[in-house]
């Protein structure tokens, strides 16, 4: 990706096993995970191995988010990989316990909207 090189299925299959092992070794600890499982299958496989879970999507405007990227420094990933990410997105499908989050909100903003939202689920999306 520092190549600005987007990343295939079999690039990213070992990373979401390790991110899958370490949710597992929470042990029964809250976790977040914080990824970009851009596609269904990704999202099934992390499902299969550590349970349901809700999603947390960001959603925005292909251009706020490219003006977002070419304003980072010294981030691994470039502004050019944004087109190849938004090609592979396969978004949540409802049935997937997922809630929507605007990026035009502010950090605090978005916090406050989705713990309110994830107030009185249960770990298994409930």
């Amino acid at each position: 990706m520092r190549q600005g090189i987007g990343l295939t299925d079999n690039d990213r299959w070992p990373w979401l096993t390790a991110v899958a092992e370490a949710a597992i070794g929470a042990e029964g600890r809250p976790v977040i995970i914080a990824c970009s499982a851009l596609k269904r299958s990704y999202r099934d496989f992390l499902r299969a191995k550590i349970g349901v879970f809700p999603i947390l999507f960001l959603t925005g405007a292909p251009e706020l988010i490219g003006e977002r990227l070419a304003d980072r420094q010294n981030h691994f990933a470039s502004a050019s990989l944004l087109e190849s990410q938004l090609q592979t997105l396969e978004p949540p499908a409802e049935d997937e316990d997922v809630v929507y989050l605007d990026i035009r909100m502010s950090p605090d903003e978005i916090v406050v909207f989705a713990l309110a939202q994830l107030d009185g689920r249960t770990s298994t999306g409930g």
